[in-house]
């Protein structure tokens, strides 16, 4: 079993707490995570609904199964095993300033 999610990568290298953490090496999703929360704010419903319009090209060019999740509360503590934090298939974004965590995962059948 592996345990998804670590101590998250700070957005801004400064001693300002930043409004923004994530693990995400695929600029892609970054980019469509980042905008996603930017537009809808604190809405976990839009952001989703937001998520699967924009992520459905890539979807469906990367193939395989995905794990979206939009989750939004006061504290949250996670561990992401090294393999899956350098893969260019997870991203995790943390919005400090709306306490909106949103996790995009690529799950690749054993087959594939």
């Amino acid at each position: 079993m592996i345990l998804l999610v670590s101590h998250v990568q700070s957005a801004v290298n400064s001693t300002i707490a930043p409004v923004r953490v994530w693990h995400c090496t695929n600029p892609d999703l970054l980019e469509i995570v980042d905008n996603g929360i930017a537009i809808c704010k604190k809405d976990v419903d839009a952001i989703l609904n937001y998520l699967k319009h924009k992520l459905q090209p890539l979807f469906l060019y990367y193939g395989g199964e995905w794990l979206i999740n939009t989750s939004r509360f006061n504290r949250t503590y996670d561990f992401i095993d090294e393999n899956v934090k350098l893969s260019r298939w997870f991203c995790s974004v943390y919005d400090q300033q709306y306490s909106i965590l949103v996790t995009v995962i690529r799950i690749v059948p054993k087959d594939m």
